[in-house]
């Protein structure tokens, strides 16, 4: 799920703005009926671009893990394009080698397969021509 907001105002009370934005959108969205709350705030980085600073917070859902990878929520609130939200689960590097390795070892299986079937195949119309040649090959519906 994605979320897009409006254009905020520019000025002084841009910290003003960016504090209530991210008080009011983890009360709506990081509420305790999500699970998420302050306490559950990973981290909280701001990027400065020339005449302003874009803000990014990501909080982890407490009590769930689709096995090792946790549930998280990405917030990011930028003066003049407005934010978003993003949700998605966090996958642990382990998890992504392991992947490669199996799609690695997948592909490797592949290749070597490969070999056994263009032979069976050569010689299955090998066969066929053949017996068409000596005249044993019948294509005639029976």
């Amino acid at each position: 799920m994605s979320i897009t907001w409006k254009r905020l105002e520019q000025g002084p009370r841009w910290n003003d703005q960016r504090r209530r934005m991210r008080q009011n959108f983890s009360g709506y969205k990081t509420g305790s009926e999500v699970g998420m709350g302050p306490a559950g705030r990973k981290e909280s980085n701001s990027t400065k671009r020339p005449n302003r600073v874009d803000w990014s917070f990501t909080w982890e859902k407490h009590g769930f893990r689709a096995k090792d990878a946790p549930y998280r929520l990405n917030v990011t609130a930028a003066r003049r394009s407005g934010g978003s939200s993003e949700e998605y689960l966090n996958v642990p590097e382990a998890w992504e080698r392991g992947y490669k390795q199996l799609r690695s070892t997948n592909i490797l299986t592949n290749q070597i397969a490969i070999i056994p079937y263009i032979l069976l195949m050569g010689s299955a119309l090998w066969l066929g021509i053949a017996l068409w040649r000596k005249g044993q090959a019948d294509w005639t519906a029976r």
